[in-house]
């Protein structure tokens, strides 16, 4: 039983990876620094990354809610950071 909850959480983290990589290119391209924003920092105009659940609660302009709160940011921002270090 412990193996499969093993290969569950290793498969869930793999998208959140992946994505990791492209928003990486992106924080190069765009000089964005890789941290997750609060919703204070994004109305304050701070550059970082955001989800969109918070562009819908700062700016009121949708009703989006993704990724949701099982997200997992350190883990992301952290995989972010690691790629940013592994192109330079």
């Amino acid at each position: 039983m412990r193996r499969i909850t093993v290969i569950s959480l290793l498969l869930g983290l793999a998208m959140p990876a992946q994505a990791a990589d492209v928003v990486a290119q992106y924080c190069l391209k765009y000089d964005i620094p890789p941290q997750h924003l609060t919703n204070a920092d994004l109305r304050a105009g701070r550059k970082g990354i955001i989800g969109h659940y918070q562009a819908s609660e700062v700016y009121k302009k949708s009703t989006h809610t993704d990724p949701g709160p099982g997200f997992p940011w350190r883990f992301f921002i952290g995989s972010v950071q690691t790629f940013i270090e592994a192109r330079r």
